[in-house]
């Protein structure tokens, strides 16, 4: 028989590297661990069947009503049409960024790309990949028809 103390060690490493182990796994699982490029690697956007509409969401959600829309055929008054923006919409999409603990004040909005087969890829809320910041210059920079500039990039950065 293992000794007393030795069988108490080795229960306690064996429970730590258990509670290790679900915690990866549900970081996994979510698609915001560091290792979320694994469950979200680039999306070819002809693949899977063009992108319908691009809107960036205020956060918290809610906050401010109705977000900033592009769409391939825009639906609603203050719709801008997806032509605007095309050129600058990466293909492929990139992975979304590990978005780690940032805090509220760090949050500025969402961007959810819809594609046509009924995908959706979201960036955001603290960090995004620089071709989606990118875009999302672009976007703020046509929806004002310039009047954005020079900050048109997120939280008021320079671009485009």
């Amino acid at each position: 028989m293992w000794p007393k103390l030795v069988w108490g060690q080795i229960r306690s490493r064996v429970i730590i590297l258990a509670l290790l182990v679900a915690l990866g796994l549900i970081a996994l699982g979510s698609g915001v661990g560091p290792l979320s490029f694994v469950l979200y690697p680039t999306t070819s956007i002809s693949a899977n069947g063009g992108v319908t509409d691009i809107e960036i969401q205020s956060v918290p959600e809610g906050r401010g009503g109705r977000g900033l829309l592009f769409a391939r055929v825009p639906t609603t008054e203050g719709d801008r049409p997806l032509s605007a923006i095309e050129r600058f919409i990466p293909d492929p999409l990139p992975p979304p960024l590990f978005q780690g603990l940032c805090g509220t004040d760090s949050m500025e909005s969402l961007m959810v790309v819809n594609l046509g087969n009924g995908k959706q890829r979201t960036y955001g809320p603290c960090g995004m990949p620089a071709s989606i910041e990118h875009l999302w210059t672009e976007m703020r920079y046509v929806a004002s028809d310039g009047q954005c500039a020079p900050g048109c990039g997120r939280g008021g950065t320079p671009g485009p």
